[in-house]
């Protein structure tokens, strides 16, 4: 942690830090810097910029220098704060999870328009992370139940928070196993989404996210792209009888950009047939939703 040297006002440390933010090639290093001081001060930005003579001083700006260093290293600002934001509600993060994105909002987007399951459907979340998939559509259809399922006991950790923060943990179970690995879907409608891994080694990425978020959640062998979405199709593809995907529930996945071709085509093999597609915010085709063929 840095030593904090004395006051200074925030006009000052936003000058200093935009030029350090500057030299790391980011893309709007006034904003970020701005960003980044109004989420340490636990203030609007708009207050902040309102208020720029204001003094630093203290532990304040020893915390916001050593914000600073640490943004600069690449740490997600998800992380320093604790938490991040997703469909509009806030989610416990941590180290152990991937900070929710705004482009994963496709797919809650697709399910609550094209969705129409009945009031008491069960959805399941493999690979939950943080849980910000699973607790909001939790939220948004108040007579669903949940199952959130992740290899990492530190990730379920993270996402039982979420659920005590939402006050919807009365209404998931938690699972920790590989997938479906141990676990036999529910019968009857119902819903089981994913975005697993799908990030090859050298791809290009965020600013500090291959540094700092959890590789377990990002990458899989170059060779086998897909590894992961191959694991659980194989798995919804088993019988009803010995636990996998029903007929009258769907299979929803996020899935990397160039890449939504081959894993429909995988899906295929494995007896699924496509019924929706949708784009994220950068109109990059995200989410693919998918049931089995015996439902043609």
């Amino acid at each position: 942690m840095t030593e904090a040297a004395g006051s200074l006002p925030r006009r000052v440390w936003l000058k200093q830090a935009s030029a350090k933010l500057k030299k790391q090639s980011l893309p709007d290093p006034v904003w970020e810097a701005s960003l980044l001081l109004a989420r340490c001060l636990g203030v609007s930005r708009l207050r902040l910029l309102a208020n720029q003579e204001e003094a630093l001083q203290g532990a304040e700006r020893q915390r916001a220098d050593d914000w600073l260093e640490r943004y600069l290293c690449g740490e997600p600002l998800a992380y320093l704060e604790g938490e991040a934001h997703f469909y509009g509600r806030p989610f416990v993060v941590s180290p152990a999870v991937l900070v929710p994105r705004a482009d994963s909002e496709c797919l809650i987007e697709m399910v609550l328009a094209e969705l129409d399951l009945p009031e008491k459907s069960w959805v399941c979340d493999l690979g939950t992370g943080s849980g910000c998939l699973l607790l909001t559509l939790l939220a948004e259809r108040a007579h669903w139940r949940g199952i959130g399922v992740d290899y990492s006991r530190p990730a379920l950790e993270v996402a039982r928070s979420n659920a005590r923060r939402h006050h919807l943990e009365a209404r998931v179970d938690w699972l920790q196993c590989s997938w479906l690995s141990g676990l036999e879907l529910p019968a009857g409608p119902g819903l089981v989404v994913a975005n697993p891994p799908y990030v090859v080694l050298g791809e290009t990425m965020g600013h500090g996210v291959a540094e700092f978020e959890p590789d377990l959640a990002l990458f899989v062998p170059e060779q086998e792209p897909l590894q992961a979405y191959r694991i659980i199709l194989q798995s919804c593809a088993q019988t009803e009888a010995a636990g996998g995907l029903s007929a009258e529930a769907r299979l929803l996945f996020e899935i990397g950009a160039g890449r939504s071709a081959e894993l429909i085509a995988l899906a295929k093999t494995h007896g699924f047939r496509l019924l929706k597609r949708a784009s994220d915010l950068g109109e990059v085709e995200r989410a693919l939703l998918f049931a089995r063929v015996e439902q043609a």
